[in-house]
């Protein structure tokens, strides 16, 4: 009862600055947030509980499985002059969730699965925001979800993440949003529905409000960043 998903791709194709050797130096993690790429830790650490084989659970193979059908869909019919950009949009998707789903399975120090354990279902919520933060998500989806009632799961959330409910999955969309903002030239308002807000004007004021800038504002000082560091010209995005 297994199921596998392969996908083999060049990393720069992510971003032209990116390469084997940056990654194997070990300077390629640290590099991150200051030139907009995305953790890559996944295939190249290894540990004795994580051999890279990564389980996931159901709903997150069946979020790749739908994130791979739009991947390949976008490189097979390269519908405008912006199809290496959207095929970029889900794999940078697609790697985040594989990120935090590597990140959870190694933080997990629960042996017994009980579900009247706060560290378990927020574990459980935090898998289902990961997955399902492109969707209608609430407060209230999920805590039926986990069947708790939503004032303790907004209380106890908040005091095991430091966040609530709501500001944990409006700052994982904009972090989401981040990576294809440096990496691709795809419309704001396409990336702001990818990452799950339904309305342009409400993610660019969350935006502004958590990260200082605007989205484009943001893009254009991370490209410059990336051109004085590498002096690589020839980066667009």
């Amino acid at each position: 009862m297994l199921s596998a998903k392969s996908i083999q791709f060049s990393v720069s194709f992510l971003n032209i600055n990116i390469t084997y050797a940056l990654i194997n130096s070990g300077q390629y993690e640290k590099s991150i947030a200051a030139y907009g790429f995305i953790p890559l830790n996944i295939f190249h650490e290894k540990s004795e509980r994580f051999s890279y084989f990564l389980p996931l659970l159901e709903d997150e193979f069946i979020q790749i499985n739908e994130l791979y059908s739009k991947f390949n869909s976008a490189i097979i019919n390269q519908t405008d002059k912006r199809w290496s950009c959207r095929a970029r949009l889900h794999l940078n998707a697609i790697l985040e969730l594989l990120h935090q789903t590597y990140t959870d399975y190694l933080n997990k120090n629960i042996s017994v699965y009980n579900i009247k354990d706060p560290q378990v279902w927020v574990s459980l919520i935090l898998q289902q925001i990961h997955s399902h933060y492109q969707e209608n998500i609430s407060l209230i989806t999920l805590s039926h979800y986990i069947h708790i009632n939503k004032t303790t799961v907004s209380k106890r959330f908040k005091e095991i993440t430091g966040y609530s409910v709501m500001e944990y999955i409006i700052r994982h969309r904009i972090q989401c949003a981040l990576y294809s903002l440096s990496t691709t030239e795809i419309r704001v308002s396409e990336i702001a529905k990818e990452c799950g807000f339904s309305d342009e004007a409400y993610f660019i004021k969350q935006f502004k409000a958590r990260i200082g800038t605007t989205p484009l504002e943001y893009r254009k000082s991370i490209v410059n960043k990336r051109k004085e560091e590498f002096g690589n010209t020839e980066d667009k995005f």
